[in-house]
């Protein structure tokens, strides 16, 4: 797994999270919330429509993991 990525649209608060770049597609789960899956369908990032008006705690239906973390 490569660097985590944010990316935010202020003005169309649209959250982007992507764990991995590489070619997937967009699966809707509800609520404006879409998860990004490779050929099979392993999570490679999260979509959140709408991030600002949400409260502050989010609960996905993926986990994460990490190995490494670099600071």
């Amino acid at each position: 797994m490569g660097k985590m990525k944010l990316w935010y649209d202020k003005n169309s608060d649209i959250l982007e999270i992507t764990f991995e770049s590489k070619k997937g597609y967009a699966k809707d789960i509800g609520n404006d919330v879409w998860i990004r899956v490779d050929e099979k369908e392993n999570p490679i990032g999260i979509t959140i429509v709408g991030f600002k008006r949400r409260p502050q705690e989010i609960e996905l239906p993926i986990t994460v993991s990490a190995t490494e973390v670099e600071v």
